[in-house]
């Protein structure tokens, strides 16, 4: 029997070689983004602990986004059936609060949302929050009305 097939080893050898070198290149491509991604045993470590002055402590109960007005007592104005009530559980102005302190407006649960919106323009107080009336409170509302 003949070979009927002749190969060139020269030129099978350097595609070998070249098939291997970029095999070697990506698997340590992939090393190395791998490594980015792990964490340092420093990474791993707990942060060691610091003691706090005490103008670097956080009450974690404080709001804060009301840091600024926790000096100044709040307002509270009801919006039931169409009208202001006060704190006093008393009809009363809108134009009776001040504008220092901040407002909380309290409206009632079926009020639209451009309801609310028009309340908001016509109240045009600087520091106002406006919240949802609960069910105690409405209870106690629609007994004095």
């Amino acid at each position: 029997m003949t070979n009927l097939h002749s190969y060139d080893t020269s030129t099978q050898a350097m595609t070998e070689v070249a098939l291997g070198l970029s095999m070697a290149f990506f698997a340590l491509l992939i090393l190395a983004l791998l490594s980015f991604q792990m964490p340092t045993k420093k990474a791993l470590q707990p942060a060691p602990k610091t003691s706090l002055t005490d103008s670097e402590r956080v009450n974690i109960n404080q709001d804060p986004l009301a840091s600024n007005t926790q000096a100044k007592p709040r307002q509270f104005v009801f919006y039931f059936k169409g009208g202001f009530i006060g704190q006093d559980l008393k009809p009363s102005a809108i134009r009776e609060y001040s504008v220092d302190q901040p407002l909380v407006l309290v409206v009632e649960k079926n009020l639209t949302f451009s309801e609310v919106v028009a309340l908001r323009s016509k109240i045009n107080h600087p520091n106002l929050s406006i919240t949802q009336l609960s069910d105690e409170w409405q209870a106690q509302l629609e007994q004095i009305k």
